[in-house]
């Protein structure tokens, strides 16, 4: 069973929320942009392709505005911006696994915004609302085939104790190839630091985005 599997009311999902978005974020973003720091502005490559939609509303600077903090460090700004679509654009594993693993892990570590993106991508791929239902309850929901529910323990194993147990490894074992394993635990771990970065600045949510009260 994981250790952390929090199952949230709306009252404290709201509470979440607030913590995070209530204030504006804690870091200002770049104002007066050097050479370098313009180059790294705007979407990554394929990025409306693999996110579904645009960020924003067209003149809104919402979309941007991770981006524009994270400009301060422009070298971070660069693989960032490299690593995030290979997940989604090269990478091995089917759109469903890895959706399945990104979600589980966003929801047990409670990031809002990569949450609500990936419900979205979800719903886009074919995931029904009663699949998002059964991730916040995690593994043991009911329904779940032997691969998927390998896929979810993994998330939570790699949340709980950063590493998928042989048990888990065995089974996915059995549909994954070498390459997909490799993957998985290193696209949880970039999610997580996605997470981590979000809701320690207070990145507000895109439009459209309803955080954890996505489904």
């Amino acid at each position: 069973m994981p250790k952390t599997n929090p199952s949230p009311t709306p009252q404290e999902i709201a509470a979440r929320h607030t913590a995070i978005f209530g204030r504006p974020p804690r870091v200002e973003p770049v104002r007066d942009l050097t050479d370098e720091q313009r180059e790294l502005m705007g979407p990554p490559p394929g990025f409306e392709k693999y996110i579904g939609r645009s960020p924003a509303k067209p003149g809104s600077t919402e979309g941007a505005l991770v981006h524009l903090i994270m400009a301060h460090n422009p070298g971070l700004l660069r693989q960032f911006r490299t690593m995030m679509p290979f997940f989604m654009l090269e990478g091995r594993l089917p759109p469903r696994d890895r959706e399945i693993a990104i979600l589980r892990a966003a929801w047990m570590r409670q990031i809002p915004f990569v949450w609500g993106e990936h419900v979205a991508i979800g719903k886009k791929i074919g995931m029904t609302s009663e699949e998002m239902d059964s991730l916040t309850e995690g593994s043991t929901a009911p329904g779940w085939s032997e691969h998927d529910r390998a896929v979810v323990r993994a998330a939570e194993e790699l949340v709980d104790d950063a590493m998928i147990s042989r048990e888990t490894w065995a089974v996915l074992a059995q549909t994954f190839d070498q390459a997909q394993l490799i993957e998985l635990p290193l696209l949880v771990g970039q999610y997580l630091i996605m997470g981590y970065y979000q809701n320690s600045i207070g990145l507000p949510l895109w439009e459209g985005n309803e955080g954890l009260f996505a489904r």
